[in-house]
């Protein structure tokens, strides 16, 4: 919801979901973008009213007042993307045993980490051979004659 103001005796308005301000810096002139934390800070706010009674008529407000500016937009995109990153790292440390503890203090502190041997026999390890393809000329299905 918009908050309309008297900022330096010109009408304003200032929109706190994306942190834009607008302001008619001239009668008969449209609105305009401007320092929206300026607007907030300093701006004698009122009801919509009162400022069209203030300054008489004013010209539509703008679309863009109530669109995030596109810097705004990545910036906002980045920090979820950073919180799920965070979330889906924080689980995945909770799942660890406390025998982790150590490994993770030590490269926490730029240590390397230690050498990790897997537990299992040595002849455990086997070849994987590639499967077979299935659309080579001998797994090929035969032709049908045509109708």
């Amino acid at each position: 919801m918009p908050r309309y103001g008297n900022w330096d005796w010109r009408p304003s308005v200032f929109e706190a979901s994306t942190r834009r301000a607008a302001a008619v810096l001239e009668p008969g002139a449209p609105w305009v973008e401007v320092d929206a934390e300026d607007v907030a800070k300093t701006a004698y706010h009122m009801p919509e009213d009162v400022l069209h009674r203030t300054f008489g008529s004013l010209p539509p407000l703008p679309d863009w007042l109530y669109v995030q500016s596109r810097s705004d937009a990545d910036l906002a995109h980045a920090r979820a993307v950073e919180d799920e990153r965070r979330r889906i790292y924080s689980a995945a440390l909770a799942r660890l045993g406390p025998e982790w503890d150590a490994v993770l203090s030590e490269v926490a502190k730029g240590g390397r980490p230690p050498r990790i041997r897997l537990k299992g026999s040595p002849g455990t390890a086997r070849e994987v051979s590639e499967p077979a393809d299935p659309v080579s000329p001998a797994n090929a299905p035969a032709e049908q004659p045509p109708d």
